[in-house]
């Protein structure tokens, strides 16, 4: 019996021996996988630091750029403006130089007979028609004036 005991004995001792060595050789599988884990944590973050860094280089070149052309575009707008308000006022004192040879050169006219001028009269019924819907033309062939005569006095009527 003596002998079974010691053969129980050596079987635990034997267990127990194989135990400790499969332990072992689970903890250094289980050491090499956290050095594995480790290593790839390492270079994720080596990688997301460098792929933050080129982001924030991104937008800082973006920023630039935006700038750069909101301050080209802002320029290039204000010139366009000044530009327009420039042939706006050159118009302007166009239209009035025009007006006023327009009206010397009807006032020579008149003085020489050419022009024989529009009634007051003729300038109600001018507005009349019009109102009434005649076209320029057709005011104008109807009282045999010229259509500028005609075209001045609606200008003056302010229609």
């Amino acid at each position: 019996m003596r002998d079974y005991i010691d053969l129980i004995g050596l079987g635990v001792a034997l267990v127990s021996l194989l135990l400790v060595l499969f332990l072992v050789v689970k903890t250094f599988q289980q050491r090499q996988k956290i050095f594995h884990l480790e290593d790839s944590v390492d270079k994720l973050s080596h990688n997301m630091y460098s792929l933050q860094k080129d982001l924030k280089d991104i937008l800082g070149y973006q920023n630039t750029m935006q700038n750069s052309v909101r301050d080209g575009t802002k320029d290039s707008i204000d010139d366009i403006y000044y530009q327009i308000k420039e042939l706006h006022e050159m118009i302007k004192s166009d239209r009035s130089y025009f007006e006023e040879k327009i009206i010397k050169v009807e006032n020579r006219a008149q003085d020489f007979g050419y022009l024989n001028g529009v009634s007051d009269l003729d300038e109600k019924r001018i507005i009349a028609l019009y109102q009434k819907g005649w076209t320029v033309s057709s005011i104008a062939k109807e009282l045999r004036i010229g259509r500028g005569e005609v075209e001045f006095i609606l200008k003056l009527a302010d229609i």
